[in-house]
Formats: structure tokens, C-alpha cells, sequence
């Protein structure tokens, strides 16, 4: 078993080769690819945040690391690593915030945005890759976590800019809905935020925040 976590104050990630009995430090050196600025009560600065590791179900070797500017990609299990998708710059406050692979293509990855947006790569790892940003909300929704079904015909979104929405597609992605505002998540929305949905039932979903629901 070889397991991951990442770690943003000494721009690496750990590994383990024992089923976490032991880690060792790989070093990345991310902060290359950008620092944004982040304040802490009187304290202010610029940081490299790493947000999700993805590694490709089609290619082991091929991994996608999430972080504040946007998505970075290495062909090589994670040794060399390069910008794909859109860049961000110091200026614009757009960030990404989930990333799941499409379950119909292990070559199709989609990531979550704060500007009513979802990025999306296709044909990732293959000589054919391309990255294409979507608008499917208003330029304020900020949509947190993405969720697919089995067969990924239904497509489940958190949107958390206005206390806790919920958007889905029923057709693959080719749109979205706003179906709900549970407002589950506030008055913490920016981390308490927990979408599951059932394997076996595309309509079942149990949605936790500051409150637990089920629909």
C-alpha cells in the first residue's frame, strides 16, 4: 500500500511504502509555481497552499495536484511537474477546490472553481490532452465539491457562496440546476462542507455541514 498527504509548509508530500507505519519526505519545491496572499489575525503573507493529490486511474504515473492557482500535472509519479489547465495569477481571486476523475473516462477529470466555473481536462496524459473552462453558475457561486454517480450520468456540485446550495446534472454534465439551498454549511462554510452519495441510488445523498441532512 502506498499512501500520500501533502504538506504545505514544506512544499512536499509524504509517502509511505509500510501502510502509513512510516513516511519520508519527497520535495517538490511547488512554491515555484506561485504564492497567494493569506491573513491570519494580524499576520500577513504569501503562502503555497496544496489542496487534493489525484492520481489518474488510467496511469499511475500520471498525477494532478489541486492548489490555489489552479492545477498542476506530473507524467512521471510526481518527480517533475508542470501548469496545465487555466493559470491564475497574483491579481485574480479565482481558486479551485475539488477534483474527481469522470467515471465513464479515466482520462476525464473535472475540478471545481470559485467563480461559478468547473475546469476540465480531457484525453489527460495522452498526446490529445486539453483543459476547457465551463460557466454554469453566476460569476459568485463559489462550487466546493463535485460528486458523480456510478455511471456519471448525475453530477451532484456544492455551492457554498450563499450558505449551502446544491446543483446537479442529469445529463453527464452537459448542464446544471440548482435543485436546493439546504444552507447546511453555515455559518462555516469554507470547511464544513461533506456531499456522499449513494453508489447504488443517484438520488440518495446524505449532505453534512454545521447540520447532517439527508434527501
Amino acid at each position: 500500500l502506498h499512501l500520500f498527504t501533502l504538506s504545505s509548509n514544506q512544499e512536499s508530500w509524504f509517502e509511505s511504502f509500510d501502510g502509513g507505519v512510516n513516511w519520508q519526505p519527497t520535495t517538490t519545491g511547488f512554491r515555484q509555481f506561485g504564492t497567494y496572499p493569506v491573513k491570519s489575525g494580524n499576520q500577513s503573507g504569501l503562502a503555497y497552499i496544496p489542496k487534493q493529490l489525484a492520481i489518474s486511474p488510467a496511469n499511475p504515473n500520471h498525477w494532478l495536484l489541486l492548489d490555489s492557482p489552479g492545477v498542476l500535472a506530473s507524467y512521471d509519479a510526481g518527480r517533475t511537474w508542470a501548469r496545465v489547465g487555466v493559470v491564475r495569477n497574483e491579481e485574480d481571486s479565482a481558486s479551485y477546490s475539488d477534483i474527481a476523475w469522470d467515471p465513464r473516462d479515466p482520462h476525464k477529470v473535472w475540478a471545481t472553481s470559485n467563480k461559478g466555473r468547473v475546469l476540465i481536462g480531457s484525453n489527460f496524459g495522452t498526446p490529445n490532452e486539453t483543459w476547457e473552462e465551463r460557466q454554469i453558475g453566476p460569476d459568485t457561486a463559489f462550487f466546493n465539491l463535485i460528486r458523480f454517480s456510478r455511471s456519471g450520468a448525475y453530477i451532484y456540485l456544492t455551492e457554498i457562496s450563499n450558505q449551502g446550495s446544491i446543483y446537479r446534472s442529469q445529463d453527464f454534465g452537459q448542464t446544471f440546476t440548482k435543485v436546493s439551498d439546504p444552507i447546511h454549511c453555515a455559518p462555516q462554510c469554507g470547511y464544513n462542507d461533506a456531499l456522499w452519495l449513494n453508489p447504488k441510488n443517484a438520488s440518495e445523498l446524505v449532505l453534512g455541514g454545521v447540520q447532517l441532512y439527508h434527501s
